[in-house]
């Protein structure tokens, strides 16, 4: 799934405990996060002047590396559904500092199998 080459909102927010919209300043070592977070909920928050028009809201599942950018973290797009982006979707996320925040460097869906899925296998008993 896109990142930079896809008009996604430059900027992610990290709200630890901070209502939706308000956003916590980064850790002071300022490193990039690499986390895998899941789709909550999806807004259409129109901005003036701006093509960036739905508020993507997650919460975090797992920090993968670099410092924890908090329990939920939100970004805008331009169209959830060419983003492939629903609620309950999964992805892994890298951000990096920028400003007084994070600036959403690349996600990409993070595929799961379907509960109750057996994986096939041959007659050996190997996986296919």
């Amino acid at each position: 799934m896109g990142c930079a080459g896809v008009a996604v909102a430059l900027c992610l927010c990290a709200c630890a405990s901070a209502p939706p919209g308000l956003t916590t300043a980064p850790p002071p070592d300022r490193a990039a996060v690499l986390f895998l977070a899941t789709v909550d909920r999806i807004e259409y928050s129109p901005l003036t002047d701006s093509d960036l028009n739905w508020t993507i809201y997650m919460n975090v599942d797992r920090v993968i590396s670099g410092p924890s950018p908090g329990e939920t973290f939100s970004f805008r797009v331009r169209n959830p559904t060419r983003e492939g982006i629903e609620v309950g979707r999964k992805f892994r996320i890298r951000a990096v500092p920028f400003g007084a925040g994070y600036r959403l460097d690349r996600y990409e869906r993070v595929k799961t199998a379907p509960r109750g899925a057996v994986k096939s296998r041959n007659d050996s008993g190997t996986p296919k």
